[in-house]
């Protein structure tokens, strides 16, 4: 076991190189196809793990060493039509 930790510590050790800038997605020229430094780690699992690691984030992260969000969506119902 211990996922949940592994994880936090690998994003904690692997932060974004300092000399990445902060680009304004809305101002970036997507049609050259080029990456875009992102300084962001998106973190996706089951409802049921939301509590396990905002547990693990307050037990374990230096408070100010990390930013984190919690986005909650409830499923949508959609129904297909034959």
């Amino acid at each position: 076991m211990g996922k949940t930790l592994q994880s936090l510590m690998l994003i904690l050790a692997n932060p974004a190189p300092a000399s990445w800038p902060v680009v304004n997605l809305d101002k970036h020229n997507h049609d050259k196809g080029e990456a875009v430094p992102i300084k962001t780690t998106l973190i996706v699992m089951p409802a049921n793990l939301l509590q396990q690691w905002q547990d693990e984030l307050s037990k374990h992260v230096q408070e100010g060493a990390l930013k984190w969000w919690v986005y909650f969506h409830a499923p949508l119902h959609s129904y297909l039509v034959a």
